[in-house]
């Protein structure tokens, strides 16, 4: 019985630093949906629904590069694919997303030649009809929070970790969140809870909708924001036409009560009646 105790406890370390590093890369690992391409309720977004979509749904990762670069017209090589990848995974069509990164480009000074030889490529590559045709996937938050910026114009990573507190507060600010929450949201980060952090965030914003899963990734937050504005906007449909059908219902019967009205005979005072 010793014996066999001995080689239990031997085999059990040979297994722990066999197994170890898997386990510790497992817990960096994310294990949701790919978001590989399309995974919206609405199947895809297009380049004049995407303004709206990025200011309401997109998290602030997100939404800064993207921001970033509408004011830049320019983004470097891992943002570009942070942001770009996103786009895919929301529904951006190869397409569309040429056609939107070629536009912004231009306006920061690239010709269409200029685009289509440094940057048109890569954009197809993404997409799985280049090099490899590998279908690449939108990146999690695992992999944001591990990236490496460096500067405020890297344009990509992570807000909560990688953006002092001053910058997040102004940011989170803008958002009109509350001082309460943006001081929540803040501690969260200085305490390393960055996906805690966004959570807040998309909770603040999205009073009634929830991710009972938990946040890991910045297409499941905007997939989720947008479900939460269609079903909210239907809602509303719904009450506006109840509201629109009770009014047009009182309408009908006050118009129904006058004419009763000019229907009935006036009533007349005999003794009125000059004999």
């Amino acid at each position: 019985l010793t014996e066999n105790a001995r080689a239990f406890h031997n085999k059990a370390e040979d297994e722990s630093e066999r197994l170890g590093p898997l386990l510790q890369n497992l817990t960096n690992a994310y294990l949701g949906p790919a978001f590989a391409s399309g995974n919206t309720a609405g199947g895809h977004i297009t380049l004049d629904q995407l303004p709206a979509v990025m200011n309401t749904s997109a998290p602030l990762c997100m939404r800064s590069s993207y921001q970033l670069l509408k004011d830049n017209h320019h983004l470097k090589h891992d943002a570009r694919q942070q942001l770009g990848l996103f786009l895919k995974g929301i529904g951006v069509t190869m397409e569309d997303s040429v056609a939107f990164w070629r536009e912004e480009f231009m306006k920061g000074g690239k010709t269409s030649e200029q685009f289509d030889k440094q940057y048109a490529y890569n954009i197809r590559h993404s997409y799985g009809v280049e090099g490899k045709r590998t279908n690449y996937t939108a990146y999690s938050c695992v992999k944001i929070i591990n990236s490496t910026p460096v500067g405020d114009q890297a344009g990509h990573g992570c807000p909560y970790k990688h953006w002092d507190a001053g910058r997040l507060h102004s940011s989170l600010t803008s958002m009109r969140l509350s001082p309460a929450v943006v001081s929540d949201v803040v501690d969260k980060a200085k305490n390393h809870h960055y996906q805690v952090a966004c959570m807040k965030v998309y909770e603040a914003l999205h009073p009634t909708g929830i991710i009972e899963e938990g946040l890991n990734h910045p297409n499941q937050y905007f997939q989720n924001s947008l479900k939460y504005y269609e079903e909210k906007a239907e809602k509303e449909g719904k009450a506006s036409g109840k509201t629109a059908s009770k009014d047009k219902e009182m309408a009908k019967d006050k118009d129904a009560s006058a004419d009763a009205s000019e229907a009935t005979p006036m009533a007349v005072d005999p003794t009125a009646i000059a004999t």
